[in-house]
Parts: C-alpha cells; sequence; structure tokens
C-alpha cells in the first residue's frame, strides 16, 4: 500500500488530511515540517509527497506573513534528489504557479490552486496509477501500547522529528518534548516521569550529542542506568547514529540502528521495537 509524505507548517491540518486517508483508503498519510523532509525522504519510503510550499511565520505587524521562497526550494531540492516521487502541490494561494519559474521549482502537473478534496484524492489516484484505490478497514493497533522516548540534542531537532513522525504514524506512542510537554509544565519532572514509563530509548547521537554537555548527556545516563536494570539480552536502548560520530563507551557493546544513507536503517529501527514488544507482550 501507498505511503504519502505531506509537507505542512500547520499541525491543525492532521484531521484535514486524516479525513483524506480515510477517503481515499491509503496506508499512511504522514505530516512533517519543512527542516524534516529530505531526512524524512532518505529514511523511508514514499509513493507521493504533498507540499504547501507557503510557510506562515508569526509577524507583530499581523497574525502571521507569507513566506514562499523556502517552500519553492525545497520543492526544487525533492524534485533533483527524488525525481520519481511525484510530489502535488495543495495551496490556498492562487497565485502559486507565479512562483514556480521564479525560483526554478519543477513541480509535477498536480498543482491545486486551492484546497480542494475531491480534486486532492483524483491526483492521488493519477500519480499512483490505480484505478480505483483499495478499500480496507482501519482498524486499532495494540503497538500504541508501546511508549517510545526519543532523547537528542537541539540541534538534531529536525531528524528527531522525523523519527517521531514515523513511529506515530506507525501506531507506536513516542515521545519528544516538542509535541508532549505542555505550557507551564516542570520540564524537567515530565522528562523524567516519561522516561520512567518508556518502554524504550531511542538515543539519537550525533556528534553534537556525544561532545555536547547539559542535559541531553543526564538523558542519556538515565537511559543506560535504566538499561542495567532490564533482564540481559532485551531490547530497550536504541542507538540510532545520524551522522559519523563516535560510540559512547557504555554503548559499545550495543548494535547501532545508521540513518546515515539509504540503507534500510528506519526499517531496522521498527523491527527492533517490534521485536521488543512481542519480548514484552505489548503485540503478538
Amino acid at each position: 500500500m501507498a505511503k504519502i509524505l505531506v509537507i505542512d507548517e500547520i499541525r491543525d491540518l492532521q484531521d484535514y488530511y486524516q479525513d483524506i486517508l480515510k477517503e481515499a483508503r491509503l496506508e499512511s498519510i504522514y505530516l512533517t515540517k519543512f527542516d524534516s523532509v529530505l531526512f524524512t525522504l532518505s529514511a523511508d519510503s514514499f509513493a507521493a509527497v504533498i507540499i504547501d510550499p507557503v510557510r506562515r511565520i508569526p509577524s507583530l505587524k499581523a497574525r502571521y506573513h507569507l513566506d514562499i521562497e523556502e517552500g519553492m526550494k525545497l520543492i526544487k531540492a525533492i524534485k533533483i534528489k527524488y525525481p520519481d516521487i511525484p510530489v502535488i502541490v495543495n495551496s490556498a494561494l492562487d497565485t502559486l504557479s507565479e512562483y514556480f519559474d521564479e525560483y526554478q521549482a519543477f513541480p509535477d502537473r498536480y498543482v491545486l490552486k486551492s484546497f480542494d478534496e475531491s480534486e486532492l484524492i483524483s491526483n492521488l489516484i493519477d500519480c499512483l496509477c490505480l484505478e480505483t484505490l483499495p478499500v480496507e478497514e482501519i482498524a486499532y493497533s495494540p503497538k500504541r501500547k508501546a511508549k517510545i522516548f526519543i532523547s537528542y540534542a537541539k540541534e538534531d531537532f529536525p531528524k528527531a522529528y522525523a523519527i517521531y513522525e514515523i513511529l506515530r504514524q506507525k501506531e507506536f506512542s513516542p515521545w519528544i518534548d516538542s509535541e508532549n510537554l505542555l505550557p507551564g509544565q516542570d520540564w524537567q519532572l515530565e522528562i523524567d516521569k516519561a522516561l520512567e514509563k518508556c518502554n524504550f530509548f531511542v538515543a539519537c547521537l550525533s556528534n553534537i550529542s556525544v561532545s555536547k554537555e547539559g542535559y541531553v548527556q543526564k538523558e542519556l545516563k538515565k537511559g543506560l542506568d535504566i538499561l542495567d536494570k532490564k533482564p540481559e539480552g532485551s531490547i530497550y536502548l536504541i542507538p540510532v547514529r545520524l551522522d559519523n560520530c563516535k560510540t559512547p563507551k557504555r554503548m559499545e557493546s550495543l548494535q547501532w540502528c545508521n540513518l546515515l544513507d539509504d540503507s534500510g536503517g528506519i526499517e531496522k529501527l521498527l523491527k527492533a521495537i517490534e521485536f521488543g514488544c512481542r519480548e514484552r507482550g505489548l503485540i503478538r
């Protein structure tokens, strides 16, 4: 079944795209942010991309102002690096086509002038080369029982967020501070609670995070301390290498998940979590 990557900065549009998912009977619609797109495309396989290239930036003079430059550059980058993936431009901005030549963005023929659900679904059927979209039941997954804590350095946020979105769309329950902490909460207390409750600790490691002093090192230490209490051989702490960083000494005995290239690192991460879930009886 097809997986669709949706690129939009507005989280409130999640329900809009989920409704399309139900109507189109697609396997998954992944919603991600501009900064995480290229990493997400390299880490997983997608049949098509839907993008609103208009970035809404908060403004003092108005509620927000529109920035289209980054979106057009992103379309161009996607088409150059992933020429075989169809790109559907879905935006409410009527003058969108005027920008394509200016920024040398090369979209496919699927350019919508406004949010039109029927046209979007029709374009999905077309670009996926389907006569009709298959009908299947969307059932609740017991995998949501698996709580996954994601640790990262703030400089690696785009990649960590992409991992969060992939795990969430795979129907696990990932925890990342930017999405799960609420205004007014004691952030350190909530992080400690999430660490204690999690079934898996995904350590996003890079040259920055392994050498950086501060809270990320405290999180890693807590994760390793919890690992020491787990039964020998059980999967709990999963090191994810984001770049060519050195292996911390306490993690030398653990098998790493490499996301440096297109070597299927995300699939290996998912297999490790699913294997650990079966060990714990979270899924069968």
